[in-house]
């Protein structure tokens, strides 16, 4: 089984925080899961936000091919890929892309002090506490 701690970090063009999520759920028995949910509710995120625009940075290759995909299979995994498109396309401009987990240095963090959230926290521009080590 997979933990699921998820870190979402909203920041403007200029890389200012606007707004940061760290959010616990249970278990998934697959990592790919967890990934494409953690990308579903960061688009749903973004949406209530009122974002406009939003680039979804994720770490599995599987995960940002199968969103970038118009077309899926009906398995459990390509019901939640299509999930996040319908939220994605909501958005005016919704890009996803892959990063190594290095080069979300944040949002890993984030997801990382979820473990000690209950449900999830919400911070508005606020710059969290450990982004000074960068």
């Amino acid at each position: 089984m997979c933990k699921i701690r998820i870190g979402v970090v909203f920041r403007d063009d200029m890389g200012n925080f606007l707004a940061t999520l760290r959010k616990n759920l249970s278990s998934l028995p697959d990592s790919n899961l967890a990934e494409a949910l953690a990308a579903g509710i960061a688009a749903k995120f973004g949406v209530d936000l009122g974002m406009r625009s939003i680039i979804i940075e994720r770490d599995s290759i599987k995960v940002v091919t199968e969103l970038n995909l118009k077309k899926h299979n009906r398995s459990y995994f390509g019901m939640i890929i299509g999930n996040v498109q319908d939220t994605m396309a909501k958005m005016q401009a919704c890009r996803v892309k892959h990063v190594h987990r290095e080069g979300n240095y944040v949002a890993h963090n984030l997801a990382k002090v979820a473990l000690y959230v209950s449900n999830y926290i919400v911070n508005m521009e606020e710059t969290p506490l450990f982004h000074h080590i960068l």
